[in-house]
């Protein structure tokens, strides 16, 4: 026994047993939806138990809860919005530490007292507004085109945002973390152009777009009857800087045009005796570059908004996802069914894929087939080595099917939605939001961002399937139009344990995202139906897997 204060003894394992201290650990959960099972903690205090420990709310979203904790011991904890795995947090690794399962945990090593800085769900700081300035512009290929109007629509908070022509920027207030989907809708005039009509005898040289120029600008005119052209550009004092003369086609052109030297240039163009100017604006009155201008390309007679005539409609739309965090320029796409320009194919892992662009969204064209075939009775491991399942073990289903994956190795054992994965550099696995932008692109009924493709354990839209399905290979009469050249194929699904099954009737596709803790989001298309069904599948079946690119 030693002394204690005021003469108290205190035994030797008493003194050198642990001190606890109080620990207050805090998250604002203001850019969650908060779920109906409560907020919980799990750590190395509850044996990680995700639903023991429940949070109180004790501000407006902010949930706190105290506990009893050894002193100066390391402790490991995430946040879990619900009660169950599945529900967790993604920890940033700037802030948390390995847990050896391919993601991070929160840490802390409390020496006394303490009330731990107060964090943002899934975050490393505390939740912030930001105030962003967005700016759009579209592009058919390469031509830029008018954007009618705009709509942002923000997939975590909820509630949207409308502009329309002219004005193509927009001054935006979201809280950090926020996944905005941007919907441009144009009807495919090039930029200046608001009502063209086809049978009007005029010469027309249309505003260059962007403009103030940065770096380069798009400028289109309209001829119509065949003839020469030339292009003159000058500086305001007059001096001459380019001449040039194309023998052009009836129809629109496009030239793309880097300023140089100069802040303020007139573009004067003339064909058959008339002329028509624009006067340009530079952001860099000396970049150091000589100016120059580059033909692209013609459309004869009429301006097409696709390669292809999709619907009837004439305005058409194009989705971007992102999740900003300053202020940001964004290009629409506005071509359809053609190589994803720039990258007409993919090299990867000794295979070429083809892609294809289907408005902003550029798609490998085929199914992924890449890694080691394992029978259907064995298990991928988390050995560095790609495994894939074929169909009925057969290697040459995989040649023509592309090959079947668990989804964990698809995602290489992270969870994190539209990691790169199994994917090409450059290249990475579609989330379940980007699969939604794609059906609203190609159904003719429901667009990008409506409801409709919200619903889940449900057919969804009204022809979205059969436009992406292939014009052969599906059993019974239940071929597609393959109106967008996505290309799905019926490559049928494995629950696992060496079972195959649908090849002919079904097409399924993984997605990245996680519908709980067992399941992932699906999609599934079918010799029956027109449209898309989406579901939680268990993470244990093997099927398709398709990469969309980086933007």
């Amino acid at each position: 026994m030693v002394p204690g204060i005021l003469g108290a003894q205190i035994s030797f394992d008493e003194l050198m047993a642990p001190q606890n201290v109080n620990v207050t650990f805090r998250v604002d959960m203001s850019q969650m939806t908060v779920s109906q099972l409560g907020v919980h903690i799990a750590g190395t205090f509850n044996s990680w138990d995700p639903g023991s420990t429940l949070m109180t709310e004790t501000d407006s979203a902010v949930y706190e809860v105290t506990l009893f904790l050894p002193a100066g011991d390391s402790v490991e904890f995430k946040y879990i919005n619900g009660n169950a795995w599945g529900m967790d947090e993604t920890v940033p690794v700037e802030c948390g530490v390995d847990n050896g399962y391919g993601g991070y945990n929160r840490y802390a090593i409390p020496v006394t007292d303490t009330i731990l800085p107060l964090v943002c769900f899934s975050q490393c700081d505390s939740c912030q507004n930001l105030t962003l300035d967005l700016t759009f512009t579209a592009v058919n290929n390469e031509t830029y085109i008018q954007l009618d109007s705009i709509k942002v629509m923000n997939r975590t908070q909820g509630g949207e945002t409308v502009i329309y022509w002219p004005d193509t920027s927009l001054t935006l207030e979201i809280t950090q973390g926020d996944l905005l989907l941007y919907i441009g809708y144009s009807a495919g005039y090039p930029v200046g152009v608001q009502e063209i009509n086809q049978e009007m005898n005029q010469f027309q040289l249309f505003q260059n777009y962007p403009n103030p120029v940065k770096d380069q600008t798009m400028v289109s005119l309209y001829i119509q009857e065949n003839g020469p052209v030339t292009i003159m550009v000058t500086d305001l004092p007059g001096k001459v800087l380019i001449n040039s003369g194309w023998q052009l086609e009836k129809g629109y052109h496009s030239f793309r045009f880097t300023p140089g030297k100069g802040r303020f240039l007139l573009i004067t163009a003339k064909w058959n005796g008339i002329s028509r100017g624009i006067k340009v604006l530079s952001e860099v009155a000396a970049s150091g570059k000589r100016s120059s201008l580059e033909y692209i390309g013609s459309n004869d007679g009429e301006f097409q908004i696709k390669a292809s005539t999709v619907t009837q409609n004439l305005t058409q739309e194009s989705g971007i996802l992102d999740t900003p965090e300053s202020n940001e320029s964004y290009t629409f796409q506005f071509t359809t069914n053609i190589h994803c320009p720039g990258t007409p194919t993919v090299t990867y892992e000794g295979q070429e894929y083809s892609t294809i662009q289907i408005y902003s969204l550029c798609w490998l064209k085929e199914n992924l087939n890449v890694g080691t075939m394992i029978n259907g009775n064995q298990n991928p491991q988390n050995n560095g080595i790609i495994e894939k399942y074929c169909y009925d073990n057969n290697p040459s289903n995989c040649n023509t099917y592309g090959g079947m994956y668990r989804w964990n190795e698809m995602m290489q054992y992270t969870t994190q939605p539209g990691t790169q994965g199994i994917c090409p550099p450059d290249w990475h696995l579609p989330a379940d939001e980007e699969w939604k932008v794609l059906e609203g692109a190609v159904d003719s009924q429901y667009g990008i961002g409506d409801p409709e493709w919200d619903r889940v354990l449900a057919e969804r839209g009204f022809d979205a399937g059969t436009n992406l399905k292939t014009t052969y290979g599906w059993n019974d009469g239940g071929n597609g139009t393959d109106l967008y050249g996505f290309s799905a194929l019926p490559g049928g699904y494995s629950p696992g344990a060496n079972y195959f099954m649908g090849i002919g009737h079904v097409g399924s596709f993984l997605t990245s995202s996680e519908s709980n803790a067992t399941e992932v989001f699906n999609r599934a298309l079918s010799k029956f139906n027109p449209t898309v069904y989406r579901q939680g599948l268990y993470k244990q079946y093997n099927i398709s897997v398709r990469c969309v690119r980086d933007y």
